[in-house]
Formats: C-alpha cells, structure tokens, sequence
C-alpha cells in the first residue's frame, strides 16, 4: 500500500460498492514517465470514485489523477516543472462487453484485479504534451528573443506573423 491506496484494484468490485479511492503513489514507481524527467521526487495524487448504475449495469470510474514533474522544455531547453492533470470519466467493462460499447466511449476493460500505480502511469503518459514547453511569457528563450528584438521583426502592425511565403507571393506577382 502506498499513501493508502491499495497496489492493486478490482474495478468492477469497487464499482459495486461505490467506493472511493484517495491517496497518492510515489512518482519513483512509474519508471516509463519518468524516462525524459530529471526527478524522481514527487507523488501522483489520485482521487477516483467508482460507481455503478444497478438498473443498467454500468459501472464508472471517475475523478483525476494529478502530478508535477520536472522536464526539460523543448523552447529553451532549461527544466521546467510541468503540471499533469488527468480528468478519468471511464466505463469499467469485461473483454465481453468491451466489443458492444460505443467507440466514443473511455473504457476500463478490467476482467479483475490491475494495479493502480499502472493505472495511474499510463494516464499521466496521456496528459504529458508531446512537446512540453514554458508558458510563451516565462519562458527564458523568449524572453532572450524579445530583448534581442529578434522576434519583433518577424511581426506585423497587427501583431501577426508574417508568413515566410508572402516574399514569394510579391515575387511571383512582379515576374508577369
């Protein structure tokens, strides 16, 4: 058990009993979101209800799974602490009855106990950006190119970007 919580879970079981499940797992276990992070420290807080709907069968998995890891922005390339936050809004199924659900929907297909820290990972991997970078106004690379006034000449009176193909347009309109 790791902050209260359990290593592994059965979601249908705990859908059941409309259980809730609070506490935290420590980031160090979650090796493959770790992988481009420069710290292991910190834990993933985890607050998830699980539900179920007698008249229909249904059972849901709700609630969020948070975490702050340190990664290097891809803008400037300095660490940067990155806030990931999991909205989970799932149906726990069986392999049965995952082929009959709408394709629209988020499923949990859980035959019986999986563990929570895989869980918790796999939906930290899916909140990380694929490029992660520091907000345009904290980021030092910006900040460097706007003291510099290099990225002021790539701007227009009305604050947009010029297009690198608006050169040839001019070009092509002067050549007939």
């Amino acid at each position: 058990m790791s902050g209260g919580l359990p290593t592994s879970i059965d979601p249908v079981w705990l859908a059941n009993q409309q259980t809730r499940l609070s506490g935290t797992i420590p980031l160090k276990r979650m090796k493959r979101l770790l992988a481009d992070c420069h710290s292991e420290e910190g834990d993933a807080h985890v607050d998830l209800q699980f539900g179920s709907d007698p008249n229909s069968e249904q059972r849901t998995m709700r609630g969020s799974i948070e975490a702050a890891v340190v990664i290097t922005c891809e803008r400037c390339l300095e660490p940067m602490t990155l806030p990931l936050v999991a909205d989970i809004d799932m149906l726990i199924v069986t392999a049965e009855q995952a082929a009959a659900v709408d394709e629209q929907e988020d499923l949990l297909v859980a035959d019986g106990p999986i563990s929570l820290g895989e869980l918790a990972e796999n939906e930290l991997i899916l909140a990380m950006p694929m490029i992660p970078m520091h907000a345009e106004d904290e980021c030092p690379a910006s900040t460097l190119l706007r003291d510099q006034g290099i990225a002021e000449k790539n701007r227009q009176d009305d604050g947009e970007t010029e297009s690198p193909f608006a050169k040839l347009a001019e070009l092509k309109r002067t050549d007939r």
